[in-house]
């Protein structure tokens, strides 16, 4: 594997997620350090958590509330 990976989200396919649309960036086998979502977040999005992960967020554009350990 090469020492460095390179992608283009806007080039990535969007995922069905609980929040909405996701691209999802290396996330490969190989690489199991870290990852990059851009998430399209609906309206239906729903309320989720991950054992062994922390998320950063980073709102590129808009407005709206986030949920973070039960407080808005």
């Amino acid at each position: 594997m090469k020492n460095y990976l390179i992608e283009q989200l806007d080039d990535v396919v969007g995922t069905p997620c609980p929040c909405g649309t996701s691209r999802r960036a290396f996330c490969i086998p190989e690489n199991p350090i870290a990852s990059i979502h851009m998430v399209d977040i609906s309206k239906e999005a729903r309320t989720h958590y991950h054992k062994k992960m922390t998320e950063i967020y980073l709102v590129l554009e808009g407005e709206g509330q986030i949920e973070l350990d039960g407080e808005v």
